[in-house]
């Protein structure tokens, strides 16, 4: 699920939530930040998430076309 946080048409935030289903995965929450025509990825997540994320991502942006990805342990 994607909540948009911000967006001014310019500036983008995006929430993405409970994009693993049962109990194999961690939920967490990813987000996508867009300025323009540079964009972050924070926090991916693991292996489960890289489809729903992917597809969710791809609403907003091509993941190929990413400028950054953060990610953290």
């Amino acid at each position: 699920m994607a909540t948009e946080l911000f967006n001014n048409g310019n500036h983008l935030c995006i929430a993405f939530s409970y994009l693993v289903r049962g109990e194999s995965g961690v939920q967490a929450n990813q987000f996508l930040i867009v300025d323009g025509k540079q964009s972050a990825l924070l926090d991916p997540g693991g292996a489960l998430l890289y489809t729903p994320l992917s597809m969710a991502l791809a609403r907003y942006i091509q993941p190929k076309d990413l400028t950054y990805i953060f990610a953290s342990q």
